[in-house]
């Protein structure tokens, strides 16, 4: 129905009622957009976790890898440095004896470039290599700083060095070596493998952590070794320590692991890290996603909730204006209040989560459908309950709180914002069920403090996690069990007993025993019963031979 304008002027609302009705639309567009960033602040933290544990996981799968494939080198190290001291003690080194054995022993490892062997002059004497060739091969290695500090020190223990020049294949590689010693302690030489840092680099490209994410191998001082994706550029370069202060602060700290947030990384890429040390080695994993990558699907919601905000807002402007222009229908306010109730209802429940606003004195003054259903409550049913006493009075763990403590009423005295995963809230029909929460303050046009809370059901997350633990729990109770003999055993040739990991020689029986699930029951065969009782080899054994 149209109204004549001279209607309309005659029509107007006081003004006091006026006030009241903008401020109010006002609020409500606050409420909205209090409601809509919650939400968003509360998703944005989700993605965060999220990218926090990928590169937790990720970096310590990498340094399982990474330590088992050195923990692997240093042995067959140990083993090359065995060999040399028993065909020492035979007589002298069989160099080609010694060639087939390094050389069986390099073929089990295909990550290596070489594996070799020098005298205590530095002179390379025996080993084996992919057989690439990019410069003429030196025989010469006293130079190396390996080589010298093994030389200086008798405890030097696995030495890794720094990235340098292969001088036969030309390329990058990271030495591993370990001392050679004679049977009174002395130098005798040395025996390391490489590893070229292309190996590293493909290893890492295998791993999806986006265009700009990042993974690197550092050592102890922060020297670049390698790195995934491989960019073009001298701030790249093997061997540049240039790091987040981040990085440099925890590791100085003697953190073996952490996760962090950096704005500027080495390429001033902000991005979520993880790093771990890779065992006992003066070595670390770094594990990086890039904020700007892992917030996508973030700022696609920050959009679409900012445009149904928008809207919102022009739909409550739109039915402000038209209410003032029909401010001789009194009846129009109503309806377009009760529309934009229906709309933040509408909007709340799309948000998944279930919202209520308390007053400062526990009473329910919103409800959002979402709440209702998860609560069994209708707000007209809990217009005369506290909440607190009616919803939220216990904790996960079973403590009581009373009103006074309850996080989501001090916060209206407070004035902080709270937010927690071990609150139990309780339905209308008395099942418990728990819940994570954020509640931050509002506050009144006349001043009083309010609070709005924002929760989810997390029962179904809850039960995971438990399954998750319980099956985890199983797995490790079973793999205790498991025993398995692997790898080489050094046996004597004479009298069959193993050398152990202490160095220590013990029966054959026993090792086996130690190390799986077998047991020994003994016999003497007939062979050995002829040797040893030939007196009684006819009666006992004889019907044997037959």
């Amino acid at each position: 129905m149209m109204l004549h304008p001279k209607t309309l002027d005659s029509a107007r609302l006081p003004s006091a009622l006026i006030k009241r009705v903008v401020i109010g639309v006002l609020l409500i567009n606050l409420f909205v957009i209090g409601l809509g960033t919650l939400a968003l602040l509360n998703s944005r933290i989700q993605y965060e976790q999220r990218a926090a544990i990928a590169t937790q996981n990720l970096s310590q799968a990498l340094e399982q890898y990474l330590a088992d494939a050195i923990g692997k080198i240093d042995l067959a190290l140990l083993d090359v440095a065995d060999e040399v001291t028993r065909q020492r003690a035979s007589g002298g080194i069989d160099t080609k004896t010694m060639n087939a054995y390094i050389a069986r022993i390099f073929a089990r490892l295909p990550y290596l470039e070489v594996l070799r062997m020098a005298n205590e002059q530095g002179e390379i004497i025996c080993g084996a290599d992919t057989g690439a060739r990019a410069a003429k091969p030196s025989n010469y290695v006293a130079d190396r700083d390996y080589f010298k500090r093994l030389r200086s020190y008798s405890n030097a223990g696995l030495v890794i060095s720094k990235p340098v020049i292969g001088r036969i294949s030309g390329k990058w590689v990271v030495i591993f070596a370990r001392r050679l010693n004679k049977s009174d302690g002395s130098f005798a030489g040395a025996t390391w493998a490489a590893i070229e840092l292309g190996h590293f680099n493909k290893t890492f490209a295998k791993l999806d952590v986006g265009r700009n994410g990042v993974i690197s191998l550092r050592d102890s001082e922060m020297s670049l070794i390698a790195r995934h994706p491989v960019l073009k550029g001298r701030d790249d370069s093997v061997g540049q320590s240039k790091v987040s202060q981040e990085l440099i602060e925890q590791v100085k700290r003697g953190a073996d692991s952490g996760t962090y947030y950096t704005p500027t990384g080495s390429d001033n890429i902000a991005r979520t890290v993880s790093f771990r040390k890779i065992g006992s080695y003066p070595l670390y994993i770094i594990v990086g996603l890039a904020t700007s990558e892992y917030l996508v699907e973030w700022k696609k919601e920050v959009a679409k909730i900012s445009m149904l905000t928008a809207f919102f807002v022009l739909i409550t402007a739109l039915s402000s204006w038209l209410l003032y222009r029909d401010a001789a229908k009194l009846k129009l306010t109503e309806i377009a209040l009760r529309k934009s109730e229906k709309d933040l209802r509408d909007m709340t429940s799309a948000l998944g989560e279930g919202i209520y606003v308390l007053n400062i004195r526990g009473d329910v003054t919103f409800m959002n459908p979402e709440a209702e259903r998860l609560l069994g409550w209708t707000i007209a049913e809990l217009a005369d309950l506290n909440m607190h006493d009616t919803i939220h009075s216990e904790k996960e763990d079973g403590t009581h709180l009373s009103f006074e403590d309850c996080p989501m009423h001090k916060i209206t005295i407070t004035g902080e914002k709270y937010s927690s995963e071990d609150e139990l809230f309780k339905r209308k029909d008395g099942t418990k069920f728990p819940v994570a929460v954020i509640s931050t303050p509002i506050v009144g046009e006349d001043g009083t403090q309010s609070s709005i809370t924002a929760f989810r059901d997390i029962t179904i997350p809850k039960e995971l996690q438990k399954e998750k633990e319980k099956l985890i729990s199983e797995l490790q109770n079973a793999l205790a069990k498991v025993k398995i003999l692997s790898g080489m055993l050094p046996i004597c040739a004479s009298c069959k007993k193993i050398r152990n990991d202490e160095g220590y020689w013990t029966q054959i029986e026993a090792y086996i025993k130690e190390h799986s699930e077998a047991e020994f029951t003994h016999a003497i065969c007939p062979d050995c019963g002829k040797k040893l009782y030939p007196e009684y080899y006819d009666k006992i054994w004889g019907k044997e031979d037959k």
